[in-house]
């Protein structure tokens, strides 16, 4: 990185450290004072968080640029930022949806869901009636005090829609409640179940024309299920029996981490929920997270409430908490066992022990083996083809944040499931089409060691007709007595001299450059006088 990126980073990150030392110091005062949290808490969390995500987002460039090889960085690490401090923004929304929403006076649900959907309503017939008539100033006063416009419209749209919600769950004698499935089955099971078809591709194709979907791949079974035990636990009706409220509270705290997993996924993209909205109407699935968050911990509070009468709290609260764990728990444990297997895999292949009988997992296996695919595969969205934080995760768990090469990969495949997978970038590179077309050479004697120094000078050329990725890659046999001290490729017309590094290194940075058209090459050893040396990629006609 040059400096400019690094004072970015280290600005960020001083301003960060003072939000949070400030975030600590209020909170120890709270806790001391045995006070509760001021509403003033929330402005101010507003006016300092939303202006500091702003901010990231518009440096982004600068601070993770794009000379950093996306296989360098981890996951999608440019979402932290949205997702570690969308909550406290989303905390700043309930302390003053709270404030301004007392128990002791009666609120409408249909005003506030009237004035919520008037936003995006109200911004749909801009876009189509006043926009096309609009001639803007292009000027960075117009596009701030745009943005500007959009950021406040957002956080009406949210104030007022959790407000609804609120009211919504906390109506205790009226018909809401009655017919409270009416809305709850809706929200807790049909629009979860919408909101993964829309994702995986089964409905509305063209807005996720990528095999994975446009916010991860949530393809597995386990996703469709935890939503609809989920939902209807959530739906189940709030009895007043000890033992059948303590089962529901178990149930309820048990699927929590999914109810919140999604909500976490989902929190950098909240303030593009409203533009999605107005855009292609199915934006509100978006929403979907956020609403079913908000009720479930409403749920979870009202068994809690009933739940104290009977049990001390601190083992009401310890219980909740142990069952929340419950589904991370399960995913360490497939994940632990997903690492012994591949180990088992690696030394039964490479290091067999002839003493030693084994019994591989071939379905964790196969699992593992995916899941390295889709990270070292070309990413066509946002996320690729993996899960979002469980794949890195994952990745960080079962493979120590390394990576396994396609060899490797090929010959597991083909011993344990007879087969070479399709799935990796080095078997679907053209390389029948790259020609040498020009050779030249040069050479000059060095008087100091004796020796004849000579550049060879290769002109190759692209000559396929297809727009496809395509590699230059042949061997080269050095006379007796000669080596290699040196190498340089034209990149654009830049020429970028050589770096020597250890083999097994250089294989492996060369094959993560290939997959995201980073202009690699590579020049090694295979045996004796015998050299590798490949070049990628190759537009057509390229040179």
């Amino acid at each position: 990185m040059d400096e400019a990126s690094i004072k970015l980073w280290s600005t960020f990150a001083l301003a960060l450290g003072i939000i949070g030392l400030s975030n600590f110091i209020y909170a120890f005062y709270l806790i001391v004072k045995a006070k509760k949290i001021s509403v003033w808490y929330g402005v101010i969390a507003l006016l300092v968080y939303i202006p500091f995500i702003y901010l990231y987002g518009y440096h982004l460039n600068d601070i993770i640029p794009f000379s950093i090889p996306q296989w360098m960085v981890s996951g999608n690490i440019f979402l932290y930022v949205g997702t570690f401090l969308m909550p406290t923004l989303a905390y700043s929304l309930f302390i003053l949806v709270a404030h301004f929403t007392p128990k002791d006076k009666e609120y409408k649900v249909w005003v506030n869901l009237l004035i919520a959907m008037g936003v995006p309503i109200t911004g749909f017939l801009f876009s189509k009636v006043i926009l096309p008539l609009w001639h803007p100033v292009e000027s960075m006063f117009f596009i701030q005090s745009a943005i500007v416009l959009v950021i406040v419209a957002t956080l009406l749209f949210f104030f007022f829609l959790i407000r609804a919600i609120v009211i919504l769950i906390s109506k205790k004698t009226n018909s809401w409640t009655k017919y409270q499935l009416v809305w709850k089955i809706p929200i807790t099971i049909l629009l979860p179940l919408l909101g993964l078809a829309v994702n995986n591709g089964h409905l509305f194709n063209e807005y996720t024309a990528f095999r994975s979907g446009v916010f991860g791949d949530f393809n597995n079974n386990w996703f469709y299920i935890l939503a609809i035990v989920n939902g209807v636990l959530i739906c189940l009706p709030n009895i007043e029996n000890k033992n059948y409220r303590v089962l529901l509270f178990l149930g309820r705290s048990i699927t929590v981490a999914y109810t919140f997993y999604f909500f976490l996924v989902f929190l950098p993209f909240l303030p593009f929920s409203v533009m999605a909205i107005v855009a292609m109407g199915s934006g509100f699935l978006m929403l979907t997270p956020l609403l079913l968050f908000v009720i479930h911990i409403k749920e979870l509070s009202k068994d809690y409430t009933f739940l104290k009468k009977y049990f001390l709290k601190s083992n009401v609260i310890a219980v909740s908490v142990i069952a929340s764990l419950s589904i991370p728990t399960i995913i360490t444990i497939t994940y632990i066992n997903d690492k012994s297997v591949l180990n088992e895999t690696l030394s039964y292949i490479y290091t067999p022990d002839y003493t030693k009988e084994y019994d591989i997992d071939t379905n964790s296996l196969q699992k593992t083996l995916n899941n390295i695919k889709n990270h070292k595969g070309r990413q066509s969205n946002l996320f690729g083809d993996s899960t979002p934080y469980l794949s890195s995760y994952f990745k960080w768990l079962v493979l120590d944040n390394l990576s396994l090469s396609n060899k490797k990969i090929n010959t597991i495949e083909k011993i344990f499931f007879n087969d070479i997978s399709s799935n990796l970038a080095s078997s679907i590179i053209e390389k029948d089409n790259v020609k040498i077309n020009d050779i030249s050479a040069e050479s000059v004697y060095d008087k100091t060691q004796n020796v004849w120094k000579s550049w060879v000078n290769l002109e190759i050329t692209n000559y396929s007709n297809e727009n496809w990725l395509t590699e230059y890659a042949t061997t080269i046999n050095l006379p007796e007595g000669a080596w290699i001290s040196d190498y340089y490729l034209f990149v654009g017309d830049r020429k970028e001299p050589g770096i020597l590094a250890e083999k097994k290194s250089a294989l492996w940075i060369f094959s993560q450059i290939r997959n995201i058209n980073r202009d690699p090459g590579i020049l090694y050893y295979l045996t004796g006088n015998e050299i590798a040396f490949s070049v990628f990629p190759f537009a057509k006609d390229e040179v």
